[in-house]
């Protein structure tokens, strides 16, 4: 009987040890860190979100990338139904992949190529027409390059401007009040001869009715709505 207490202590001693093994001192255990890390590194993976991706818009005259929040969808406009609207909140960016006008000049006037921005329209309303850009906005020259030949100029405008009739916020601020570039559909890839019947036009617009609700300069909003566009604007091919 007391060999068999014996042996069942030892057996308990023996259960014990092995219970106790993999337990170390904290001070001691050089490699529970990493293993610590890889748990952590695993459930922050497993717990994120997956990543949004552009999308692809094409159709028989063009096709560009479209980044998340943004959609793209054919102008309704009987004018211009190859053209195509990409929208995100209020903002948008038209793209016009057949870009006719009646000027004989590369590009066409401003009028031509601001027509139906609702931003442009909202400002220049009362501005003798046809008008230029400079009618009502501090113009900054090619500050939003989209390639080494292709710039989109930003307009702004606060009170400096009115002389020329030109719509202003109440609070006097530097507003902006859209984009725009124009010219040979080449620049963006389409092999045909370039020349004044096979053009493009580019705009980015406000959609309000209310001139106090335009962006105002530097805003952080109107800053990465801008950097979206010049991104999915070097996606842009014309066909």
């Amino acid at each position: 009987m007391k060999k068999l207490i014996l042996l069942g202590s030892a057996i308990l001693v023996l259960a014990a040890g092995c219970n106790s093994k993999p337990v170390a001192p904290a001070s001691t255990s050089s490699d529970q860190t990493p293993a610590v890390a890889q748990n952590a590194s695993s459930n922050s993976t497993s717990a994120a979100a997956p990543k949004a991706v552009a999308s692809t818009f094409t159709d028989k005259n063009l096709s560009i990338n479209v980044l998340p929040g943004w959609t793209a969808k054919q102008s309704a406009a009987t004018t211009a139904p190859e053209a195509v609207n990409i929208t995100k909140g209020n903002y948008i960016l038209y793209v016009n992949p057949l870009f006719g006008h009646a000027s004989g000049i590369q590009g066409g006037r401003f009028s031509e190529v601001a027509d139906g921005m609702p931003s442009v329209d909202l400002v220049m309303a009362k501005v003798n027409q046809p008008a230029s850009a400079n009618d009502c906005a501090t113009i900054s020259y090619f500050d939003l390059p989209v390639s080494s030949a292709v710039s989109l100029t930003n307009l702004y405008t606060d009170s400096a401007k009115k002389s020329a009739g030109c719509n202003f916020p109440s609070n006097g601020q530097t507003v902006w009040f859209g984009a725009y570039v124009s010219g040979s559909a080449t620049e963006f890839g389409r092999k045909t001869a370039s020349d004044v019947f096979n053009e493009f036009a580019i705009t980015v617009a406000y959609n309000t009715n209310n001139v106090n609700n335009l962006p105002k300069k530097n805003d952080p909003v109107l800053n990465q709505t801008l950097t979206d566009v010049v991104t999915m604007l070097k996606t842009l091919k014309l066909k």
